[in-house]
């Protein structure tokens, strides 16, 4: 299904931008999730260009508190797998693709049912527009979107899997080599933007995987023109009816 996504500009203006990479002190914790992510970023890459992205189904990572262990993109998806074949039913909502002023913001749901049990959990990621290179520099990154669609997919997997199951296949992967080990050294560095900005606050739009808008209040479908329409009367995602309830903003 293709996407469309529009990207509509606030009355925000920045008087003075300046970005920089910077690794923040941070937990061990906190380090092993962004060394993961950033590993699950090069498989979500690996996937999106058809090559073999299944190598790694867990990571480790190593530093002087102790050993961090998580599994990866791939395992979350073939722990999937697992549980369907065993006879669950694993359905997957659709995404809210948010735009805002950090980036793509994504939320969708997972819910498994098995028998009479049923489950349904959220997840959701935030990924920026910017990405920071080995040397410190700090690009656009064309790839943000699909980054985030994917993670917060991964996020939603990975909260209806039982912990007992994981703990299993961990074991198993473990004999079979497939849990890769990341190091202090491949923590991505984080891209810190510095600005000045005007008090009027950037607004975000709601998209659909349709590539069609809605309105905030009542979801009925809103076109492009009655949107900014109403971006500009409100400062908000109204259809018409909806406008017509709406006290105008003071200027």
């Amino acid at each position: 299904m293709s996407r469309r996504y529009k990207k509509m500009q606030s009355k925000k203006t920045i008087t003075k931008k300046t970005r920089r990479a910077v690794v923040a002190a941070n937990t061990p914790q906190e380090l092993a999730i962004r060394a993961f992510d950033n590993k699950d970023e090069e498989q979500i890459l690996q996937s999106m260009q058809g090559l073999e992205y299944f190598n790694e189904l867990a990571y480790k990572f190593e530093s002087k508190e102790g050993e961090q262990v998580g599994i990866s993109w791939a395992g979350a998806k073939d722990i999937a797998k697992t549980m369907v074949k065993q006879g669950a039913e694993i359905t997957m909502s659709e995404p809210n693709v948010i735009l805002t002023d950090y980036g793509w913001a994504v939320i969708v749901s997972a819910t498994s049912k098995i028998g009479k049990g049923k489950m349904n959990f959220w997840g959701a990621f935030e990924q920026s527009r910017n990405m920071s290179t080995r040397s410190g520099s700090v690009l656009p990154d064309k790839f943000a979107l699909p980054k985030a669609m994917s993670k917060a997919q991964r996020n939603a997997l990975r909260a209806i899997i039982p912990e007992t199951l994981i703990k299993r296949m961990l074991k198993i992967w473990l004999k079979q080599g497939r849990v890769g080990t990341v190091k202090e050294a491949d923590v991505p560095k984080e891209v810190v933007t510095d600005a000045v900005i005007t008090k009027e606050k950037p607004f975000s739009i709601v998209v659909k995987p349709s590539g069609k808008l809605e309105c905030s209040k009542c979801n009925r479908k809103v076109d492009e023109k009655t949107l900014e329409r109403s971006q500009k009367l409100y400062g908000l995602d109204l259809c018409y009816p909806c406008m017509a309830k709406q006290p105008r903003r003071s200027r």
